[in-house]
């Protein structure tokens, strides 16, 4: 990509203004003297992050397994990195007099952590004694995800909304490899699912699921009370896995599933939207996202938006 800078002399306070020819677009690092669109922000950050901090390149691309692992460790730790990295885009391309905090960057000290065998369980300071029960699946295309991805992107933002919500969160740390059967991740899920129920007695039970995670959770949906499925991929076919995992996403079987709200990036460049699964949500929320890449203040709305669901079904 061929980019040309101009900062004009007499004012060093101005933005760099750096014009990519291969879009035709300028992007302002330093901000801008007038207000961004939402979909203008995005823009500014997706460029930023593609120019300094590109996403590894995709395991299905390796030749050997062995291979395949490597790039998705590499994935895992550009992805724990990432929330990091996108704040700081914000502050350079959008301005630093701005909230520009991540979900899970202010938690309460009063929030207790326990971890389990299965995952870990997250239960804010002030918790009803009915709160619902929200066990979450991150995402990571059946094979990565877990890790320091799962420590430094998901937990954080996983115990955010616990606090915004009220609710017990239960995240389960699920297998994920190379050549995994994808039955053994919703095993897994539906082991955590029943010690929810037999250990939470008489309290709602949400399943919440990012990305390949939505379909660990929408496996379950009859012992659920409620569905989150952010950025949902119903697909499982994928050279990586032992093979797909056979989810019936007709109308007639989502029909039938419990109260559930999608969250989704009009953006979104890594996975297609699924018209059923949308037809039939309770609540469905658009946000100017790609697949991972948003502004810290979409994040938060994000968040909140879940969060407000979970209440309601409680």
């Amino acid at each position: 990509m061929t980019t040309s800078s101009s900062r004009p002399v007499s004012d060093e306070h101005q933005p760099d203004v750096v014009h990519d020819e291969a879009t035709g677009r300028d992007f302002h690092v330093g901000g801008t003297d007038h207000a961004l669109s939402d979909v203008e922000q995005l823009e500014q950050l997706r460029w930023y992050v593609e120019q300094h901090h590109p996403a590894p390149k995709n395991p299905t691309e390796a030749d050997c397994v062995e291979e395949a692992q490597a790039l998705a460790d590499e994935f895992d730790a550009w992805a724990a990195r990432l929330p990091d990295r996108l704040v700081h885009a914000a502050m350079m391309m959008l301005g630093a007099a701005r909230d520009h905090s991540w979900p899970g960057s202010r938690l309460s000290p009063q929030l207790r952590v326990e971890e389990q065998d299965f995952g870990t369980v997250i239960t804010p300071a002030q918790c009803a004694a009915d709160a619902p029960v929200v066990v979450c699946a991150h995402g990571g295309a059946f094979v990565r995800g877990g890790g320091q991805a799962r420590e430094m992107a998901w937990l954080p933002v996983v115990a955010a909304l616990a606090e915004a919500s009220g609710a017990v969160v239960v995240d389960v740390d699920y297998p994920v490899r190379i050549g995994i059967d994808i039955a053994e991740q919703v095993d897994a899920v539906g082991r955590v699912i029943e010690w929810v129920r037999e250990t939470y007695p008489d309290r709602t039970v949400v399943g919440l699921g990012a990305s390949a995670g939505a379909v660990l959770v929408a496996a379950h949906a009859h012992a659920l009370d409620g569905l989150v499925l952010s950025r949902p991929t119903m697909a499982t076919e994928s050279k990586l896995v032992a093979a797909p995992f056979a989810i019936d996403t007709s109308e007639q079987a989502v029909s039938t599933w419990p109260a559930t709200c999608v969250l989704v990036g009009e953006q979104d460049e890594r996975v297609p939207r699924h018209e059923t699964v949308e037809a039939h949500a309770h609540k469905v929320h658009v946000y100017p996202a790609t697949h991972l890449i948003l502004t810290p203040e979409v994040a938060r709305a994000r968040l909140a938006d879940a969060a407000a669901f979970i209440r309601d079904l409680a």
